[in-house]
């Protein structure tokens, strides 16, 4: 995200009084996380599945032949990102790629972002969450 971003979001945090910590990082990621464009996130994804394409999408092994599609969410952004199965190695190799859930790898980002900076931010997301090899 972008520092003048990061930086109403410190003062906002600082502002906002007899909130538990999670309830107002969850605040500040609903209030502002529409003002983050891809272009200006970290890279990090979370990894979500490989599907196929058609009326019925379904979830399958990513190395099926029937996977069309591998579905990612950007720790910076509720948006979704679909990369075709072709281009799925370039991506991973040009992003940093994690397991978890995408709220709560969200959370840990934006809060450590908020306490530190958006570097510690991704190291710690890096050294937490099992990164896709």
């Amino acid at each position: 995200m972008k520092e003048e971003l990061l930086k109403r979001l410190k003062k906002e945090f600082v502002e906002l009084k007899n909130i538990e910590e999670d309830r107002k990082i969850s605040t500040l990621i609903y209030n502002h996380i529409h003002e983050i464009k891809e272009e200006d996130t970290n890279k990090i994804y979370v990894f979500s599945g490989a599907v196929t394409d058609g009326n019925n999408v379904d979830v399958v092994d990513i190395d099926s032949p029937s996977a069309k599609y591998v579905l990612y969410w950007n720790v910076e952004q509720f948006n979704m990102k679909k990369v075709l199965i072709e281009e799925y190695k370039n991506f991973e190799k040009d992003n940093i790629i994690v397991y978890g859930k995408h709220h709560k790898i969200m959370l840990d980002f934006f809060k450590e972002a908020i306490k530190t900076n958006q570097e510690d931010a991704t190291k710690l997301i890096k050294k937490i969450y099992k990164k896709r090899k």
